[in-house]
């Protein structure tokens, strides 16, 4: 276009009244003569061009260029926006093209890993910049680019140095726990560091809480920090209203995640009977988040693992499992790690192995594929193999909760996992149900009465006295303890829990009057009756009696 205006202004047309005309205005008219003759979708091309080209123009104008500004501000989250109206304070118009570019891409992951092997040459060599691009990278599952973005920004003197060796860190997956120690030994004293550094959980708490960010990306990672040591410390409560909080007022999804968590688990600790309310509660939230990351262009697949657990917990089957495809999931929901791991485990558990095992690829978590060979082994009734893979997987899972689900499934094996012991000093109440449940399922003498005279008041050990029952084939037992514990916490699954059992046990008495020899009612395909009583333990709650489909 630039070229036809310089050859239009040489020709100094005027108008019929004999006015001279502007070479814009010659442009139009003739552009305007030619979309009469031309082909629709060749007209249709043109225009398009017509109209970009105007908007860019537009944008030139300072009005505009403002209202253009702030739109794409609007589609970034509250803390990067932010963050990003600060840098564009130092580095004025670049920020503008830097968004442009960003939030106009088909894969923002791709574009961020492309910038990062060769900038482009408009893009400053910016620390407070490349350090932004690294946070924003680091939320689109980009953690390479991540951690070329934050190489950089420590180059150039990104300040504060603490808080980028830290991201820095969590970028680089070569890093343990060691050479993490080693490389903040210079930074070691400022609070950020010790906040994350090994230490007292306490004390770390506390730096979190002392620690002043610079940005309101920062600010989010303390949210986060802070919402993750009273999961660590099982402050229920207090999670679920600092994260909620964080999440509604600041758009802190990291500390809101968390709390989503708290909510799972304090379903499964719950004494007040309010266990499938925090369920649901969990569930609106994970939901909530997962809408506003992908709203802001953001990964969304960890709060959809998380709504499928809360499903799954609410024996929704059905529901876990359409979040985790399309429609319901968009193809990036789907091929998320997290997301891929839930549907692993949920259809491992429920005997569907060969699915479980489709879903694993090079990103799955050791301890997950662990599961779903311990699973396949226990299908097998290979009892020592499936412990064995079992306690790998405990000892491979990186987060404490994650060896804490496990150990509840491994004391249903009828074993008690080392980590009990670490467990006790922070949860001594987890660590002897646990212990309680492993000699509960090895027929210890005495444990059953004790389980029982616990199970009223505690919902885990209800159900693992239910499943208990199923395993050894106590119909009536299983029927009372279902119904006092369907009653205690107003449960509609344990009160059909209880009447499947019942009618299960009619069935068979029937079968066996009309024929002379046994009759033995094999289970699903694929399903055994330990099944749902796994998943109940490990996920905090009830399952349900058919696998996702």
């Amino acid at each position: 276009m630039q070229a036809a205006l310089t050859l239009l202004k040489k020709v100094r047309p005027v108008n019929r009244d004999g006015v001279a005309m502007s070479e814009q205005e010659l442009f139009r008219l003739l552009r305007r003569s030619y979309f009469g003759a031309a082909e629709p979708a060749e007209r249709q091309i043109a225009l398009h061009d017509e109209v970009i080209e105007s908007v860019q123009a537009l944008a030139t104008s300072g009005d505009a260029r403002a209202a253009l500004w702030r739109t794409f501000v609007d589609q970034l989250s509250p803390s990067f926006g932010q963050d990003a109206v600060a840098i564009r304070e130092s580095i004025g118009d670049s920020m503008d093209r830097v968004l442009r570019e960003l939030l106009s891409a088909a894969d923002r992951a791709a574009l961020l890993r492309s910038w990062a092997v060769s900038p482009p040459s408009w893009l400053p060599d910016h620390a407070g910049l490349l350090g932004w691009l690294g946070e924003y990278s680091s939320e689109v599952e980009a953690r390479d680019a991540a951690l070329a973005w934050f190489t950089r920004a420590i180059e150039l003197g990104a300040v504060p140095i603490a808080y980028w060796k830290v991201r820095l860190t969590w970028a680089d997956p070569d890093l343990d726990e060691a050479a993490t120690v080693d490389y903040l030994e210079d930074v070691s004293d400022d609070l950020i560091a010790k906040a994350v550094l090994p230490g007292d959980p306490e004390e770390r708490l506390g730096d979190a809480r002392s620690w002043t960010p610079q940005s309101a990306v920062q600010d989010s990672i303390r949210s986060t920090l802070i919402a993750d040591f009273m999961l660590s410390r099982l402050q229920l409560d207090d999670l679920i209203e600092f994260g909620t909080t964080s999440f509604n007022t600041k758009g802190h999804t990291g500390a809101g995640g968390l709390a989503v968590e708290a909510y799972l688990r304090r379903s499964g600790m719950d004494m007040r009977g309010a266990h499938t309310l925090d369920l649901s509660a969990g569930l609106a939230l994970a939901l909530k988040i997962r809408d506003a990351r992908r709203r802001w262009g953001l990964s969304s697949g960890g709060a959809v693992a998380r709504a499928m657990r809360a499903y799954a917990m609410l024996t929704n089957y059905e529901g876990a499992w359409n979040l985790s495809h399309p429609p319901t999931a968009t193809q990036a929901e789907a091929d998320h790690p997290e997301v891929r791991s839930e549907s692993a485990v949920l259809l491992a558990l429920f005997g569907n192995v060969r699915a479980a095992r489709e879903q694993l690829d090079e990103a799955t978590p050791r301890w997950v594929k662990l599961q779903v060979a311990s699973r396949e082994a226990e299908l097998a009734d290979d009892a020592d193999r499936a412990a064995a893979l079992l306690s790998e997987a405990i000892d491979a899972a990186e987060k404490e909760s994650d060896k804490a689900d496990l150990c509840f499934r491994y004391a249903i094996l009828g074993h008690v996992h080392p980590f009990v012991d670490e467990l006790r000093g922070a949860n001594p109440g987890i660590a002897s149900e646990l212990e309680l449940i492993a000699e509960l399922y090895t027929n210890v003498p005495g444990a059953e009465q004790r389980v029982r005279a616990q199970a009223p008041k505690n919902p885990r050990l209800s159900l693992a006295l239910i499943g208990y029952y199923e395993k050894i084939g106590k119909t009536k037992e299983l029927v009372f303890i279902a119904e006092q514990a369907a009653q205690e916490w107003g449960d509609a699954e344990l009160w059909l829990r209880a009447a499947r059992a019942l009618q299960g046990s009619r069935t068979t008495a029937l079968l066996s009057s009309a024929h002379p020899a046994p009759c033995r009612s094999a289970a699903p395909t694929g399903a055994t009756s330990s099944t749902p009583m796994s998943y109940s333990l490990s996920a905090g709650h009830h399952s349900a009696t058919s696998p996702p489909r």
